[in-house]
């Protein structure tokens, strides 16, 4: 690891490593990840869709959704990488930020409707920015947070800027064209968590064998039809439980008949209990938490997260291997 910076309210790193990983390691976090990817032989899987990094490619990704990478070889991998919350940008210019980056609904077209990858970066000046946190990782303490929040807000600036040039966002086609298959089925699956679903459920609306079910998210998610439900489900509690909801009401809200069997999962999934993740509600978070209950699929953004252990260790990955740890840390 080059340089790092962490505190709970945001993670800034600069890698490079030399471990090669199996298979995709797949996970999801509740918070923003911008990444710069400079060299190595890497896939990487985004909501179901598999593409080839190539260098100064630069990527977001956002709360919730599933994503992961493959290192193919021990060539070197060196990336970038800022986890935040939207609480460290200005108030002033938080809105406008982040109401101009993708979001869940926007993933779910080929190619999305909002633009969250840009190839051939080299020349829009990211990289630069990025290469601060080198800097900002050797200052004083009491300068970092102000320094932090400034880059990371010039970060998304420049990919707005980015982003209004037609001629610089070309649709990035994945290499995996079995894509589109699953896109109705992730959809119901996102848009009807409250509610009982099981494989014969999907199988006969979407008129599918569940064999056939099976091998899809197996292929495209590595993992069953109903551990992404599991996964789906209890990344949407954690989200609502650091948003202030009670783990007595936030089971009901995602779909579990019983709080024991809504504790197994969560525990299984997030490696925590759920009152680990339990924040008390702030006046801040009253507005939006009224109506998680009707628009479970739009939840809305957190406030800063707990604990460091919250973020960086215990929301990573379904596979972790002690090899496969220096890729994790910064997927």
């Amino acid at each position: 690891m080059y340089s790092e910076i962490l505190t709970p309210d945001y993670h800034m790193a600069h890698n490079i490593s030399h471990v090669t990983s199996e298979n995709y390691l797949i996970h999801s976090h509740p918070f923003y990840e911008l990444y710069y990817f400079l060299s190595g032989d890497v896939h990487l899987l985004y909501n179901g869709a598999e593409y080839i990094l190539h260098p100064h490619t630069f990527v977001i990704f956002i709360p919730n959704i599933f994503h992961g990478l493959h290192v193919l070889t021990r060539n070197p991998y060196e990336r970038y990488t800022a986890h935040f919350t939207p609480d460290i940008l200005s108030v002033d210019r938080r809105h406008m930020l982040m109401s101009a980056l993708p979001d869940a609904e926007d993933l779910r077209t080929t190619p999305p409707q909002v633009p969250f990858m840009l190839e051939d970066a080299q020349s829009t000046g990211l990289l630069s920015l990025f290469q601060s946190f080198d800097q900002i990782a050797h200052m004083p303490e009491h300068l970092r947070d102000t320094l932090v929040s400034t880059v990371t807000e010039a970060i998304l600036a420049r990919f707005l800027l980015c982003t209004a040039d037609a001629g610089r966002t070309k649709p990035i086609t994945p290499f995996h064209k079995g894509h589109n298959e699953l896109v109705p089925i992730l959809d119901f699956i996102h848009q009807n968590l409250q509610q009982p679903i099981s494989l014969n459920l999907l199988s006969e609306r979407f008129h599918v064998s569940k064999g056939k079910l099976n091998s899809l998210f197996h292929s495209q998610m590595h993992m069953t039809t109903m551990e992404y439900v599991t996964q789906r489900r209890i990344r949407y509690a954690q989200q609502l439980l650091i948003n202030g909801v009670p783990a007595s009401q936030a089971y009901g809200l995602v779909g579990f008949e019983d709080y024991t069997g809504f504790y197994r999962a969560y525990k299984k999934v997030t490696g925590r209990a759920p009152s680990e993740d339990r924040r008390p509600v702030t006046p801040s978070m009253e507005k939006g938490l009224w109506n998680v209950a009707s628009n479970l699929h739009q939840i809305p953004l957190m406030d800063s997260p707990e604990t460091e252990d919250s973020i960086w260790v215990h929301h990573t990955a379904t596979q972790v291997t002690d090899v496969d740890i220096a890729v994790l840390r910064d997927p």
